[in-house]
């Protein structure tokens, strides 16, 4: 039996709140991005026109998903230790799997209005699968500035770029609509592919051999993390120049940072105005609204993040044999993709069907158990591993938070479905 704080009330498709929940949600869009303004929507609503009627949405998610998964394990196979080793052919496949990843991401929803097939299976299945993107595609693209697997910065995106998109998704939990902000998601994947691109041309060491000149103000500046960075992570400008790498890095945390900071107010502020102004669901306190839910939600996000990041500092610092400790943050990453997807999936379903959080989700119990397992690295390699057929042992630590993952996900997606009388993949007819 599960303790208590691991306990979710259980799926059930006959119970007349989940059902009355799936059954009434509508979805709101939000509003348009930079990019969606000036020419994506009139992209993908062309590209919409040549979808034959019979082709479900939820299968082009899937598609668009698989595109993702092509492009991390084209990084993992042919530069494992994520260090910008990959030919430029690779690069250019990169950026392509993220372009049609996008695509097929902002035409869904455009099939499933052409087809009036949009419901809340298609959200579960378009969110919980951007959601697994989030991690996977800052992994791929994290080649183009050769950062290496062992970057502290490059889990510091990952992790920035994970609260952004858990923000703008509880947005619509509290607001009602999803807030989208100026320069958000699209900007930032067109930036990537422009930058993978450039890397395809001119290769991952033009960014950090381009200098640029820096004011004088800042030579004095050098952030080092008080001596726990290690030496390619230290920020530098005594030297009077940054390099264009740095300078990218530098937008990309502050910008989600700003980002960050934009969506938690905006999810505050709906709890800051007079009742008899806030969203009519909020005012009928459903499942996960209220002031004191959302602190509890930031609580379990922050608290999500700060595990990411020491358990990276962990393997980092207890993996000692190099061949090991590549290995094991290649499979961390398999680990933060699910547990994150695992997470937002809840919130999803919190959402849609009105099925309240746990305090603390079983895939984060398992992060938490694969950091103080690093610890003992070197003792489960000799008794651990020889009962599983000597494989590493975070292999089968990644393995269970996959399934565990996984059989959430597909139990959310089969219950929605039954409730709704809908096939996954194929559209209703009346």
């Amino acid at each position: 039996d599960k303790p208590k704080f691991l306990k979710m009330a259980a799926l059930d498709h006959k119970d007349s709140k989940f059902k009355a929940a799936v059954t009434g949600y509508k979805y709101v869009a939000p509003p348009l991005s930079l990019f969606e303004k000036l020419f994506l929507d009139s992209f993908w609503n062309a590209v919409a026109q040549f979808y034959p009627s019979w082709l479900a949405p939820n299968l082009i998610t899937v598609v668009g998903f698989l595109f993702v998964i092509a492009a991390t394990a084209c990084a993992y196979i042919f530069a494992p230790t994520l260090d910008g080793s990959l030919k430029p052919e690779h690069y250019y496949f990169i950026a392509l799997c993220i372009f049609l990843y996008q695509t097929l991401d902002g035409t869904d929803g455009k099939q499933a209005r052409r087809t009036k097939s949009g419901s809340a299976l298609g959200e579960i299945m378009d969110h919980g699968f951007d959601a697994l993107s989030a991690t996977l595609i800052p992994l791929a693209a994290s080649n183009a500035l050769g950062l290496g697997i062992e970057s502290f910065w490059l889990w510091v995106c990952i992790a920035m770029t994970q609260m952004c998109f858990f923000f703008s998704n509880l947005s619509m939990l509290h607001r009602g609509q999803q807030k989208i902000l100026l320069f958000d998601v699209m900007e930032v994947q067109w930036a990537t592919i422009l930058i993978l691109v450039v890397t395809g041309m001119k290769g991952s060491s033009f960014w950090n051999d381009t200098k640029l000149p820096v004011p004088s103000f800042l030579h004095s500046l050098k952030f080092d993390g008080m001596g726990a960075f290690a030496q390619d992570d230290i920020i530098d400008f005594t030297s009077g120049f940054i390099s264009l790498k740095t300078l990218i890095l530098g937008g990309i945390v502050i910008g989600c940072f700003l980002n960050y900071l934009q969506l938690c107010l905006e999810c505050l502020t709906t709890y800051l105005v007079d009742k008899s102004k806030q969203p009519a669901h909020v005012r009928s306190k459903v499942t996960g609204t209220g002031l004191f839910s959302l602190l509890k939600q930031y609580l379990l996000i922050h608290f999500y993040v700060i595990l990411l990041l020491v358990s990276f500092k962990a393997i980092c610092a207890l993996v000692t044999e190099d061949r090991r400790r590549y290995a094991a943050l290649r499979t961390f990453g398999w680990i933060v993709t699910c547990a994150f997807g695992d997470l937002m999936n809840r919130i999803l379903l919190m959402r849609i069907g009105h099925v309240p959080l746990p305090k603390i989700p079983q895939n984060i119990v398992l992060m938490m158990f694969f950091t103080f397992a690093c610890k003992e690295d070197l003792a489960l390699k000799g008794k651990l591993e020889q009962q599983i057929f000597g494989l590493y042992w975070y292999y089968p630590v990644a393995f269970l938070i996959a399934m565990n993952h996984l059989s959430f996900f597909m139990e959310s997606i089969n219950h929605v479905a039954i409730v709704l009388g809908r096939n996954v993949f194929k559209i209703k007819t009346e």
